[in-house]
């Protein structure tokens, strides 16, 4: 057995070894080491050697030698990096991040690897799927909202693999986004942890909100929101053109929900465990707020050319 241990500073290592089938199952079973199948970028194979390459990141103990063995660390503070099964490597986003020490890291490999994990613009590229789409759409089915739920849940399950999160609390995010949000001298409402003010450019205003999930407290996401009035036949052209406008998108995308005649743009960030706290989140949601509003204001115009009514 090969282990190595890479220390990336006083208390956070990178553990690699190799282990058997038997084991393997034992991780998928019992889900140790934060295992879910939906955290790697390509299906798991059945290993057909009975030598399986892992590597691991986490939390050491106070007291630790570089003899240490798989069995020695505890599972729910380690989160596997990669798997290598029958010469394939089986990857989770961990190990698209580029400085360990870094938050901004974590944030550009998790948007990197959910961005090619799932896309919801995927739909547009494909017309045969795109068809299905639009007919269930036509028939009722709620699509756009069963897809952002997908993504909200597996962004949900890959957010808690961050190691830099251990033992920061709901409460210290929501406080620190307080703080943030009056810093900036921006007037909100607080109700039940969510976070409500008025977006506003030249003549333009519009509804803003600040989220942080009962379930998640490591990312809080920033909507803005346009209602509008569109008819029936007018809704395939706001589907495109926004597929066509988050294609361009990096980071956040835009929604339409037909129901409710709103259009929606989403944007989130990681809340990471730091030596301060307020004034990370001051800069995250200072960038939120700035991308938010400039991607919001690139949606009016085309509004204005599918002749659609909105109030802002």
């Amino acid at each position: 057995m090969n282990n190595k241990l890479k220390m990336l500073n006083s208390s956070l290592a990178l553990f690699s070894t190799t282990i058997t089938n038997q084991k393997l199952d034992e991780i998928i079973d019992s889900k140790l080491f934060n295992f879910d199948v939906d955290s790697f970028d390509i299906a798991l194979n059945k290993s057909k050697d009975d030598v399986i390459d892992i590597c691991l990141i986490g939390s050491l103990p106070e007291s630790v030698s570089q003899q240490i063995n798989i069995e020695d660390l505890d599972s729910a503070k380690w989160q596997i990096v990669y798997l290598v099964i029958n010469k394939q490597k089986h990857s989770t986003f961990l190990e698209q991040v580029s400085d360990y020490n870094s938050p901004d890291s974590y944030i550009h490999a998790f948007q990197e690897f959910i961005s090619e994990k799932i896309s919801i613009n995927s739909l547009s590229k494909n017309k045969e799927v795109n068809e299905l789409v639009e007919k269930m759409k036509e028939k009722g089915f709620p699509v756009d909202q069963i897809m952002d739920q997908k993504l909200e849940s597996t962004q949900k399950h890959l957010s808690t693999l961050i190691p830099l999160s251990y033992g920061m609390t709901k409460v210290d995010v929501v406080q620190a986004i307080m703080n943030a949000l009056e810093r900036l001298g921006v007037p909100f409402r607080l109700e039940n942890d969510k976070f409500f003010f008025i977006g506003t450019k030249g003549q333009y205003k519009w509804n803003m909100q600040i989220s942080v999930a009962d379930d998640d407290i490591f990312t809080f996401s920033l909507y803005s929101e346009i209602p509008i009035y569109a008819e029936e036949n007018e809704n395939q052209h706001i589907y495109e053109n926004l597929n066509n406008l988050n294609l361009a998108i990096k980071t956040g995308g835009f929604m339409y929900d037909s129901v409710e005649q709103r259009i929606l743009f989403r944007n989130s960030v990681f809340a990471f465990e730091s030596e301060n706290i307020s004034d990370y989140i001051y800069n995250q949601i200072d960038i939120l707020i700035s991308e938010n509003c400039k991607y919001i204001l690139t949606i009016l115009p085309i509004l204005g050319k599918l002749k659609l009514k909105f109030t802002t």
